[in-house]
């Protein structure tokens, strides 16, 4: 038992399969979500770890909407059924999350992932069924967060422009992060941003 465990730790970690691993969830993930994505390695760790280097994902215009550098994941249970993951564990190295509404569009750069991921019942007699994702401790390291919307105009009565912020240099330590449909909780142990 103990030879078949460590034999297939060493086949996981080997360079060859770890590259045909990335292309494999690169070219699932572009099907899956209709857009670009790229990661440029894969590495598993001890099974239920894995770190994905320059992932990269656009979105349907063809822009860069979410970028990291180093994603982390500690993996604890992943349920379909129930649309529940669980992580002990989320790291963020050098990433840039870019959200917003094109000029001419009515919803934001991202709804096709909400999309993606609410994939429920559209009978609006059927509750509707919501995922919960769940992670004990989150790190940020050298974030960026943009919101954009090109159809409004910067307002002329504040010098703040909601229509176009900028957040760098985000860095944090995060605990019990839950996000569950629409809603966010969790424990702020350090968290600094500068905007622009």
């Amino acid at each position: 038992m103990f030879f078949t465990i460590g034999l297939l730790y060493i086949v996981f970690r080997s360079k060859p399969v770890q590259t045909w691993l990335s292309k494999e969830i690169t070219t699932y993930l572009s099907n899956e979500l209709g857009t670009k994505v790229r990661i440029g390695a894969v590495d598993i760790e001890f099974f239920k770890t894995a770190v994905l280097e320059d992932l990269y994902i656009e979105d349907q215009k063809g822009d860069t909407m979410l970028y990291f550098r180093k994603l982390k994941l500690d993996y604890h249970t992943y349920d379909k059924e129930k649309r529940i993951i669980k992580l002990n564990y989320l790291g963020l190295e050098g990433g840039k999350i870019l959200f917003g509404e094109h000029k001419g569009e009515t919803v934001g750069n991202y709804e096709f992932l909400i999309d993606y991921f609410d994939g429920g019942s559209t009978d609006p007699n059927k509750p509707k069924i919501i995922w919960t994702v769940y992670s004990e401790a989150v790190s940020l390291e050298n974030m960026r967060f943009d919101y954009f919307s090109r159809n409004d105009e910067k307002p002329d009565f504040m010098d703040f422009d909601y229509n176009d912020m900028s957040w760098g240099n985000i860095n944090g330590s995060i605990s019990d992060f839950y996000l569950i449909d629409d809603s966010l909780h969790f424990q702020a142990e350090h968290l600094d941003a500068v905007e622009k």
